[in-house]
């Protein structure tokens, strides 16, 4: 009889016969699963492989491979599998890129999806903040102006989960409904009119009430009200601005 193992998902051996079974994870939990993390499956020992397939470190269908970023593509089915059993819209592996995760030590990871395991296709990145910049006018009663910049000591690595969300251009009218209030500091990210999938930071969350009650109102700062304050202050900076803008 065959060994059998658990091994991390995409480096297993690719068996052309199940494929579409072998590249859906189901992330509820499983009391019957042999193995402990359900990005881990079960196979026999020979069909281990030392280094991930190589299709699946290929870049997407959704990006063409390209020295420059192409901000706000969005995976629509994940990086390298699709996952099952998402029933509260839990987002597929990579498939918002741009998000971002404030450590408590200001500490800025990229490329976060499972905080309980580093068995991803990609590793997360983190980067130290060097200056916090706020807005010269903001108050805190009532929150006027609440925006501010984190730069960092060194940008993020581009990767298939870590790409750049593109920002509106200054004057774009955004219609929000229905956005939970309980996560400051959180994106408001619309789908940009006209293209195919293609999206932008329309809003910050600022503050609200009501938790998670979405029928209760939650109040943004307007990323586009303030491009350029933000274009300004990147500037100064010598930071090229092209990288977040939608063309």
């Amino acid at each position: 009889m065959r060994r059998q193992v658990c091994a991390v998902l995409h480096v297993q051996q690719k068996n052309n016969n199940n494929s579409d079974d072998m590249n859906t994870i189901d992330i509820r939990k499983n009391e019957e699963s042999e193995c402990p993390h359900y990005l881990h499956v079960c196979c026999e020992q020979p069909f281990i492989l030392d280094t991930p397939i190589p299709d699946v470190l290929n870049f997407s269908n959704h990006r063409q491979k390209s020295s420059q970023p192409t901000c706000g593509v969005r995976n629509v089915n994940g990086i390298g599998f699709r996952i099952a059993g998402n029933a509260n819209g839990e987002s597929d592996y990579g498939e918002f890129p741009w998000k971002l995760t404030i450590m408590i030590t200001l500490t800025i990871r990229a490329g976060e999806w499972d905080t309980q395991t580093q068995d991803e296709l990609y590793p997360y990145q983190d980067r130290k903040v060097a200056k916090v910049i706020i807005h010269e006018a903001f108050d805190t009663y009532p929150n006027a102006n609440d925006i501010a910049l984190l730069i960092l000591l060194e940008p993020f690595k581009l990767a298939e989960n870590v790409q750049p969300i593109c920002l509106p251009p200054k004057g774009t009218s955004i219609a929000k409904q229905g956005t939970c209030c309980g996560v400051g500091g959180s994106p408001l990210v619309c789908k940009i009119l006209g293209s195919s999938n293609r999206y932008y930071q329309a809003g910050i969350s600022s503050w609200g009430q009501g938790g998670n009650d979405t029928k209760m109102p939650a109040v943004d700062s307007n990323v586009a009200l303030f491009r350029d304050w933000i274009d300004e202050q990147l500037a100064q900076l010598s930071i090229p601005t092209q990288d977040y803008v939608y063309t």
